[in-house]
């Protein structure tokens, strides 16, 4: 998995294009870098309905402290064996 994206749409007419309701401001980036908070489409907590919202890029575990790595990515033959995934 790469460790950057480009976002070529602006986020607003993909929630639009969706039926979703907009209240974020995004434009496109050419270079999206992890820990940057991103654009996403997810599940309300309370309604269960879709929403465009902002998530922040990477795993960060409850049980972590503030200096420990934020990972943006897992290798399957490393899973079973990291604290992250089973901490």
């Amino acid at each position: 998995m790469c460790g950057r994206y480009a976002l070529h749409t602006a986020p607003m007419r993909v929630a639009q294009s969706l039926g979703l309701p907009v209240d974020l401001d995004w434009d496109p980036a050419y270079n999206v870098a992890p820990g940057r908070p991103v654009p996403v489409i997810a599940t309300d907590p309370d309604s269960g309905d879709p929403i465009a919202t902002q998530a922040q890029w990477g795993f960060h575990p409850h049980w972590a402290g503030d200096k420990a790595p934020t990972p943006i990515n897992a290798r399957a033959e490393s899973l079973r064996n990291s604290r992250y995934f089973f901490g």
